[in-house]
């Protein structure tokens, strides 16, 4: 399950609603505490939080990666 946790609160599309490829989601955006604009975003598998840095990498090289191979440590970015 791929979460996008906050932004900057417009939300692009519905609470739970299947979205294709290059669908806008919402606006990166800062609160809280954020030194900047972001986007939040979490990957769970099977209740396990994943590192989604390799899969965003790998889209943003055309390539295909199989999200079961994100680890669950090691995520500092």
């Amino acid at each position: 399950m791929y979460t996008y946790c906050h932004g900057n609160g417009v939300y692009l599309a519905a609470n739970g609603a299947s979205v294709g490829e290059g669908t806008l989601l919402m606006r990166s955006g800062s609160s809280g505490s954020s030194t900047g604009p972001h986007l939040h975003l979490q990957v769970k598998i099977n209740c396990q939080l994943r590192c989604p840095q390799p899969l965003l990498r790998a889209a943003w090289n055309g390539v295909q990666y199989d999200p079961q191979n994100l680890p669950s440590s090691g995520c500092s970015y």
